[in-house]
Protein backbone atom coordinates (compact mmCIF):
# COMPACT_ATOMS: atom_id res chain seq x y z
CA UNK A 1 0.00 0.00 0.00
CA UNK A 2 1.15 3.45 -1.00
CA UNK A 3 1.00 6.06 1.27
CA UNK A 4 -1.55 8.88 0.55
CA UNK A 5 -0.60 12.67 2.15
CA UNK A 6 2.38 11.01 4.09
CA UNK A 7 0.30 8.69 5.95
CA UNK A 8 1.51 5.02 5.99
CA UNK A 9 -1.92 2.56 5.82
CA UNK A 10 -1.93 -1.10 7.69
CA UNK A 11 -2.43 -3.86 5.89
CA UNK A 12 -5.61 -5.91 5.25
CA UNK A 13 -5.01 -8.43 8.24
CA UNK A 14 -3.71 -5.60 10.77
CA UNK A 15 -6.87 -3.60 10.55
CA UNK A 16 -8.83 -6.90 10.46
CA UNK A 17 -7.11 -7.25 14.28
CA UNK A 18 -7.41 -4.16 15.23
CA UNK A 19 -11.31 -4.07 14.72
CA UNK A 20 -11.34 -7.04 16.63
CA UNK A 21 -9.63 -5.89 19.92
CA UNK A 22 -11.71 -2.57 19.66
CA UNK A 23 -14.33 -4.62 19.35
CA UNK A 24 -13.35 -6.99 22.12
CA UNK A 25 -12.02 -4.39 24.49
CA UNK A 26 -15.75 -2.66 23.91
CA UNK A 27 -17.38 -5.80 24.78
CA UNK A 28 -15.46 -6.07 27.88
CA UNK A 29 -15.63 -2.44 29.18
CA UNK A 30 -19.57 -3.10 29.02
CA UNK A 31 -19.42 -6.44 30.83
CA UNK A 32 -17.49 -4.56 33.30
CA UNK A 33 -19.77 -1.67 33.93
CA UNK A 34 -22.83 -3.82 34.01
CA UNK A 35 -20.63 -6.17 36.48
CA UNK A 36 -20.26 -2.98 38.64
CA UNK A 37 -23.79 -1.45 38.32
CA UNK A 38 -25.14 -4.60 39.49
CA UNK A 39 -22.36 -4.71 42.68
CA UNK A 40 -23.53 -0.72 43.14
CA UNK A 41 -27.70 -2.19 42.97
CA UNK A 42 -26.95 -5.01 45.74
CA UNK A 43 -25.04 -2.47 47.71
CA UNK A 44 -27.82 0.11 47.39
CA UNK A 45 -30.13 -2.62 48.49
CA UNK A 46 -28.70 -3.62 51.31
CA UNK A 47 -28.53 -0.36 52.22
CA UNK A 48 -32.12 0.35 52.18
CA UNK A 49 -32.87 -2.83 54.04
CA UNK A 50 -30.72 -2.10 56.36
CA UNK A 51 -31.98 1.28 57.24
CA UNK A 52 -35.51 -0.02 57.30
CA UNK A 53 -34.66 -2.32 59.98
CA UNK A 54 -32.96 0.25 61.75
CA UNK A 55 -36.29 2.14 62.09
CA UNK A 56 -37.93 -0.71 62.72
CA UNK A 57 -35.84 -1.75 65.61
CA UNK A 58 -35.77 2.01 67.11
CA UNK A 59 -38.50 1.41 69.85
CA UNK A 60 -37.16 -1.79 70.62
CA UNK A 61 -34.09 -0.03 71.64
CA UNK A 62 -35.52 2.91 73.50
CA UNK A 63 -37.24 -0.22 75.38
CA UNK A 64 -34.11 -2.19 76.24
CA UNK A 65 -32.02 0.95 76.69
CA UNK A 66 -34.65 1.51 80.06
CA UNK A 67 -34.41 -1.99 80.98
CA UNK A 68 -30.33 -1.44 81.04
CA UNK A 69 -30.55 1.41 83.09
CA UNK A 70 -32.86 -0.09 85.65
CA UNK A 71 -30.97 -3.22 85.45
CA UNK A 72 -27.69 -1.03 86.05
CA UNK A 73 -29.61 0.54 89.16
CA UNK A 74 -30.41 -2.56 90.72
CA UNK A 75 -26.88 -3.87 89.95
CA UNK A 76 -25.88 -0.76 91.80
CA UNK A 77 -28.33 -0.35 94.37
CA UNK A 78 -27.74 -4.23 95.18
CA UNK A 79 -24.38 -3.70 95.62
CA UNK A 80 -24.34 -1.41 97.87
CA UNK A 81 -26.92 -3.68 100.10
CA UNK A 82 -24.52 -6.68 99.99
CA UNK A 83 -21.98 -3.73 101.08
CA UNK A 84 -24.13 -2.88 104.33
CA UNK A 85 -24.84 -6.47 104.58
CA UNK A 86 -21.70 -7.56 105.20
CA UNK A 87 -20.77 -4.92 107.39
CA UNK A 88 -23.46 -5.62 110.10
CA UNK A 89 -22.80 -9.47 109.92
CA UNK A 90 -18.88 -8.54 110.46
CA UNK A 91 -20.02 -6.55 113.39
CA UNK A 92 -22.45 -8.79 114.50
CA UNK A 93 -20.16 -11.77 114.19
CA UNK A 94 -17.37 -9.62 116.20
CA UNK A 95 -15.99 -11.33 119.05
CA UNK A 96 -16.39 -8.17 121.04
CA UNK A 97 -19.69 -7.28 119.57
CA UNK A 98 -21.21 -4.55 122.56
CA UNK A 99 -25.01 -6.44 121.87
CA UNK A 100 -23.11 -9.87 122.81
CA UNK A 101 -21.68 -8.08 125.74
CA UNK A 102 -25.05 -5.95 126.40
CA UNK A 103 -26.75 -9.42 126.79
CA UNK A 104 -24.39 -10.96 128.74
CA UNK A 105 -24.30 -8.34 130.99
CA UNK A 106 -28.35 -8.17 131.40
CA UNK A 107 -28.59 -11.75 132.35
CA UNK A 108 -28.40 -10.83 136.10
CA UNK A 109 -30.19 -11.65 138.79
CA UNK A 110 -33.65 -9.37 139.06
CA UNK A 111 -32.66 -7.86 142.24
CA UNK A 112 -29.51 -6.36 140.85
CA UNK A 113 -29.54 -3.38 138.60
CA UNK A 114 -26.83 -1.98 136.01
CA UNK A 115 -26.16 1.68 136.48
CA UNK A 116 -23.55 2.93 134.83
CA UNK A 117 -21.28 0.93 131.97
CA UNK A 118 -18.00 2.40 130.19
CA UNK A 119 -16.43 0.20 127.49
CA UNK A 120 -13.05 0.48 126.15
CA UNK A 121 -10.67 -1.19 124.07
CA UNK A 122 -9.88 -3.70 126.44
CA UNK A 123 -11.65 -3.17 129.38
CA UNK A 124 -15.13 -2.88 130.47
CA UNK A 125 -16.03 -1.12 133.66
CA UNK A 126 -19.91 -1.78 135.02
CA UNK A 127 -21.64 0.11 138.58
CA UNK A 128 -23.89 -2.38 139.73
CA UNK A 129 -27.00 -1.48 142.26
CA UNK A 130 -27.89 -4.54 144.56
CA UNK A 131 -29.35 -4.56 148.06
CA UNK A 132 -26.76 -6.99 149.62
CA UNK A 133 -22.66 -7.52 148.84
CA UNK A 134 -23.14 -10.94 148.09
CA UNK A 135 -25.31 -10.51 145.30
CA UNK A 136 -22.79 -8.47 143.96
CA UNK A 137 -19.92 -11.43 144.28
CA UNK A 138 -22.18 -13.74 142.88
CA UNK A 139 -22.94 -11.38 139.94
CA UNK A 140 -18.95 -11.28 139.40
CA UNK A 141 -18.26 -15.18 139.56
CA UNK A 142 -21.31 -15.65 136.94
CA UNK A 143 -19.35 -13.01 134.76
CA UNK A 144 -16.19 -14.54 135.49
CA UNK A 145 -17.37 -18.48 134.32
CA UNK A 146 -18.82 -16.65 130.88
CA UNK A 147 -16.32 -17.23 127.40
CA UNK A 148 -16.93 -13.37 126.60
CA UNK A 149 -14.25 -12.40 129.38
CA UNK A 150 -10.41 -12.71 130.63
CA UNK A 151 -10.61 -11.80 133.89
CA UNK A 152 -13.21 -10.46 136.00
CA UNK A 153 -12.39 -7.85 139.29
CA UNK A 154 -14.38 -6.34 142.55
CA UNK A 155 -13.04 -2.66 142.22
CA UNK A 156 -14.74 -0.77 144.90
CA UNK A 157 -18.13 -1.50 147.19
CA UNK A 158 -19.78 1.52 149.04
CA UNK A 159 -23.21 1.65 150.68
CA UNK A 160 -25.43 4.67 149.51
CA UNK A 161 -29.21 5.39 150.38
CA UNK A 162 -29.82 1.34 151.49
CA UNK A 163 -27.94 -0.49 148.44
CA UNK A 164 -24.69 -1.38 147.97
CA UNK A 165 -22.76 0.10 144.81
CA UNK A 166 -20.22 -2.48 143.33
CA UNK A 167 -17.45 -1.23 140.92
CA UNK A 168 -16.78 -3.96 138.35
CA UNK A 169 -13.44 -4.05 136.14
CA UNK A 170 -13.77 -6.58 133.58
CA UNK A 171 -11.30 -7.38 130.68
CA UNK A 172 -12.61 -8.34 127.20
CA UNK A 173 -11.22 -11.30 124.96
Amino acid sequence: MKPINFIKTKNHTEQQAMHRWFWHSCILLITLLICLSIIQMRLFFTYKNAQEELQRLKPIEKQLNSCLTEKRTLKETTKILKNKLAKTNRIKHKPKNPADLLQTLNQSPSDIAIHNISLNKKQLEITVLAPHTKQILEYATNLQKNTLFDQVNVGSIEQINNQIKGLLQIKIK
